[in-house]
């Protein structure tokens, strides 16, 4: 039997430029769209589809669902198909929210068009992404945890799956900060841009 892994811990990022210009982005939209936001790691089994639903769950909390589209995906094709980790499941029922009716895919060329913010995971998903983005999109890749605030502001998230229960409610208090910050940051930018 393998011996499990420990998470990694998180590191700081360096950081494509300031989430501000994103925001600049997204408050240029038109404002009668919805915000489009994929979460990004590298299997959509356990990072992205936790933040997927801590997210989808602020967005309910707020009254603002149909203000999003939101989505997850991952790098790799290992788990197309497939439903997130059992223990991220666990992970999300525990912290009050689901994830069970989710299903892994890759991410697409489609997607860089398509959604205005792609929100990865860490360093190695930024590296694959910004192999394969236009150009004309790269500002909108950013981390899952660049509209954090203190401690996960630029906090690499660890992928927990080589480790224990412990590691994905870590990861499920990482993002939970970081999904509600970066609402309360989109929804400013939104309401700035139509006052």
């Amino acid at each position: 039997m393998q011996q499990p892994q420990p998470v990694q811990p998180t590191l700081p990022l360096n950081l494509p430029p300031s989430p501000e210009s994103s925001l600049l982005k997204l408050s240029q939209l038109d404002p009668g769209r919805p915000v489009r936001v994929l979460f990004l790691c590298m299997g959509n089994i356990c990072r992205s589809p936790l933040a997927e639903g801590l997210f989808h769950q602020a967005v309910a909390d707020a009254h603002l669902t149909s203000d999003f589209e939101i989505d997850s995906a991952g790098t790799h094709h290992y788990h197309v198909g497939e439903p997130p980790d059992a223990r991220a499941r666990a992970a999300a029922k525990r912290h009050g929210f689901e994830i069970d009716h989710l299903r892994a895919r890759q991410v697409n060329a489609f997607d860089f068009e398509y959604y205005d913010l792609i929100l990865m995971a860490d360093a190695h998903n930024k590296a694959l992404l910004m192999a394969d983005c236009p150009p004309e999109h790269q500002h909108k890749l950013r981390y899952m945890t660049s509209f954090a605030s203190a401690p996960y502001t630029n906090q690499e998230v660890p992928d927990p799956y080589y480790g224990g229960e412990d590691g994905f409610d870590h990861v499920v208090a990482m993002l939970k900060n970081a999904t509600q910050a970066l609402l309360v940051q989109v929804t400013s930018a939104r309401n700035a841009s139509a006052a």
